[in-house]
């Protein structure tokens, strides 16, 4: 089952941009999440997502080894406080974004653009060719952004969420090849090479 769900409630002006990013990266740092941040990326979600994921699921994702999963929380730079996350699960040949939430106030500040960006080039630097996600259909500034990093929709699930919702399935093949997306081909060489 796959998740890629935030709200779409507050100002909505179009995608993030690299500047965005740029200016996220000087804020906030990707680290691995630990079993210890479960409680504070649960309350992301609470505010994040309509159908949110559980405490004990997410810490059910550190039962899995680690070559079947991937997880990252945005942690404000000497602060510590973590203001995002993302997770992604690895298959044989495709990664499949789990989850990705970003707090309230540190939305449409690059943050949730350098999760993907960092969760995407995971999936190359573990050889995986692909990144399949789900998105609710209504949640426009995450399609944007999805859209933005050279995913694309492949379909549609029905009634997909527990309310019903449809989910747009986005995919984007190409990352060993870097044919994904031009902004992403560099990200995910560095990540091979590294």
């Amino acid at each position: 089952m796959g998740f890629c769900d935030k709200s779409s409630r507050g100002r909505f002006d179009g995608v993030e941009t690299r500047s965005e990013a740029r200016r996220a990266e000087a804020l906030v740092n990707l680290r691995p999440m630990g079993a210890d941040d479960v409680r504070r990326v649960a309350a992301i979600e609470m505010v994040s997502n309509r159908s949110p994921w559980s405490e004990s699921l997410f810490a059910g994702e550190f039962c899995l080894p680690e070559s079947r999963r991937h997880w990252l929380v945005a942690v404000v730079v000497g602060v510590g406080d973590i203001v995002g996350f993302g997770g992604i699960s690895i298959g044989v040949d495709e990664a499949e974004v789990l989850n990705l939430g970003v707090d309230v106030p540190w939305r449409r500040r690059g943050v949730g653009l350098q999760l993907c960006q960092a969760l995407i080039a995971e999936a190359a630097n573990r050889n995986l060719d692909s990144v399949l996600l789900e998105v609710r259909v209504s949640n426009q500034s995450a399609i944007l952004l999805y859209e933005q990093l050279g995913m694309r929709s492949i379909g549609r699930r029905r009634g997909y969420y527990p309310d019903g919702e449809d989910a747009a399935v986005y995919w984007m093949p190409g990352l060993l090849d870097g044919v994904s997306s031009p902004a992403l081909a560099s990200t995910a060489k560095e990540a091979r090479l590294q």
